[in-house]
């Protein structure tokens, strides 16, 4: 496995970013990809800030469902660890968790973002 690719991976071979989904998007989306990946990349980044936030002031409710949307666009783009990171959030805030619990668990998501943002594609 080349280096690139072994820096994508993690436990389980879930990838940072799943180079199929890349690929079947730019198929489909030709030029507008990038404009779709920029978007996405912001959407993403202004949901988790608004995640910092409701961790913060432990509104649990909301923070499960910013999860979710985040979950959802991620796997939309092929971030495949993001999207299983922030779903696994998104469980955890519907089963009463300790502010700790959540504290952690976005600090995961967070982290995650911002190493698959870093690699999302331009275009």
């Amino acid at each position: 496995m080349g280096n690139a690719q072994s820096a994508n991976l993690v436990e389980g071979g879930v990838a940072l970013v799943d180079e199929a989904v890349v690929e079947s998007l730019r198929a489909i989306f030709g030029d507008a990809t990038g404009a779709l990946m920029s978007k996405t990349r912001a959407i993403i980044t202004e949901r988790l800030g608004q995640m910092d936030g409701v961790t913060a002031s432990g509104e649990v409710e909301t923070l499960g469902r910013l999860a979710h949307e985040v979950g959802g666009m991620s796997a939309q783009v092929g971030l495949s660890r993001l999207s299983a990171t922030a779903l696994s959030l998104e469980a955890l805030c519907g089963r009463s968790p300790t502010g700790d619990a959540v504290r952690r668990a976005y600090a995961e998501v967070a982290s995650v973002a911002r190493a698959s943002l870093e690699r999302l594609p331009q275009a």
